[in-house]
């Protein structure tokens, strides 16, 4: 499995007998060239539709670490980057945005707590 792809890919060809055994899902380009099959997720509208009816009908359940407005990008790549907590980060495109079921915060470890406001760019929930 390449994840690194361009000499890394090509290199991983000298040391299988079978490049049929190689995936990659970073380089497509060099893939092609060299005959590579491909795991690159192929994404459409239509998938997420489906996804968001699985979680309005409870079928798949989703933790909610943080929610971040647009502004406070910078701050949610930070949280990303500490590597601690479980759930997902959210960006918020627009204050209209859809309400989304927040768990508690409260496994989190203190030193990543959310403000709750503005000024640190973090909401660990959306206001009604």
């Amino acid at each position: 499995m390449d994840n690194i792809g361009g000499d890394t890919l090509r290199a991983s060809v000298d040391l299988v007998k079978d490049k049929n055994r190689i995936r990659t899902m970073i380089d497509d380009e060099i893939a092609a060239e060299l005959g590579i099959p491909t795991l690159t997720p192929k994404r459409s509208s239509e998938q997420l539709e489906g996804v968001v009816e699985l979680y309005a009908q409870g079928k798949i359940k989703l933790h909610v670490r943080q929610l971040y407005p647009l502004a406070g990008a910078a701050a949610a790549h930070r949280t990303i980057e500490t590597r601690h907590g479980r759930g997902k980060i959210i960006l918020l495109i627009s204050s209209s945005a859809p309400a989304v079921p927040t768990s508690t915060v409260a496994d989190r470890p203190a030193s990543n707590a959310c403000a709750n406001d503005a000024a640190s760019g973090c909401f660990s929930s959306l206001a009604p």
